[in-house]
């Protein structure tokens, strides 16, 4: 049980990270300027890496991560994985605020403007990319791998 659970819990760390990078490196890849069509495959498929990488990845980690808790006596005691289990349901918060929220929404703002839903022109000013939480996030997955793999002992000298 215990290593399904480590399992699940490094390969969702993978998904996520890697699923933020990947999304990341595509929108800044995307030309500006580029046509209203162009634009909205490229926002249509970054939900998809939202809705079906990212958020199941973050599930993942979260889940798995409080059954290892209670799986294994020891962790109840260790100060790291209690800062760790709340740092990762403050993640989960905020990615769904940072990361899937902008990104249905600038979806569907595209789709609206192909369909002469909104003007063109009104289109810059309300799309909107949060590239510094993204970074941020980007940063906490990190420092929480390195958690999981330093694993300190606070006030522990030995």
């Amino acid at each position: 049980m215990r290593r399904t659970l480590k399992f699940l819990h490094t390969m969702g760390s993978i998904g996520i990270t890697g699923g933020l990078a990947a999304y990341m490196l595509v929108l800044a890849m995307l030309p500006e300027g580029a046509a209203l069509d162009t634009q909205l495959v490229v926002r249509e498929g970054l939900a998809l890496v939202s809705k079906w990488l990212i958020l199941p990845s973050m599930l993942a980690v979260l889940l798995s991560g409080l059954l290892a808790i209670a799986a294994n006596t020891a962790f109840l005691e260790a100060p790291w994985v209690w800062i760790k289990g709340l740092a990762g349901i403050l993640v989960f918060e905020s990615t769904l605020l940072a990361i899937d929220g902008p990104t249905q929404r600038n979806a569907e703002l595209l789709r609206d403007a192909v369909a002469g839903s909104i003007e063109v022109q009104a289109l810059p000013g309300m799309l909107s990319d949060e590239w510094g939480a993204w970074w941020i996030l980007l940063g906490l997955f990190t420092a929480n791998v390195v958690l999981a793999i330093w694993r300190p002992r606070f006030g522990h000298r030995k």
